[in-house]
């Protein structure tokens, strides 16, 4: 699947008062390799929004790998109305991660 998004893998840093940034970790590919800025938030919120997001890229392949292996699974006895739902799952969040139709 081609994606239109800045290819992963994504990190994220702290930045003291500023909260965190999420950076493309091939830095080559974008000035200073930034792609955004996660404002500060208590109670450790920022973090996990921050940690969320970097492992956007990786959570997608993991849901385009799920959805080929589900499609191989789906004509096994027993399997197909679990392997429906799953795949209408795994669906809709590859739609919305790609902002696809």
């Amino acid at each position: 699947m081609k994606t239109k998004h800045t290819p992963g893998p994504w990190s994220h840093r702290y930045l003291t008062k500023y909260g965190f940034i999420i950076e493309n970790e091939d830095k080559g590919q974008m000035q200073f390799g930034k792609l955004a800025d996660i404002m500060p938030r208590g109670g450790g919120e920022s973090q996990a929004n921050a940690a969320l997001i970097a492992a956007a890229p990786d959570m997608l392949q993991a849901l385009i790998s799920a959805e080929a292996w589900v499609l191989l699974q789906k004509d096994i006895p027993g399997c197909s109305p679990a392997s429906e739902a799953m795949l209408k799952i795994i669906r809709a969040a590859i739609q919305k991660a790609t902002g696809a139709e």
